[in-house]
């Protein structure tokens, strides 16, 4: 739940509340090496800030590495 609806008057409890559910668990629960993808520009900085820094890579960024 990113993007415009978490900027809006009451929803940023929410999008905070949804992510801490799944999405941010599971990306701190990840080794310092594995790879976290999310096609998002909006879940990247959500993942970057609310998760240690961490660096998460858009589905294309993969792909190229796959190479």
């Amino acid at each position: 739940m990113a993007g415009r609806f978490r900027l809006l008057a009451g929803h940023y409890e929410v999008s905070q509340a949804c992510d801490e559910r799944v999405l941010f668990p599971a990306v701190r629960g990840t080794k310092a090496d594995d790879l976290v993808v999310a096609p998002g520009f909006s879940c990247r900085h959500k993942i970057a800030d609310f998760c240690d820094n961490r660096r998460s890579l858009h589905t294309a960024e993969m792909l190229v590495m796959a190479g």
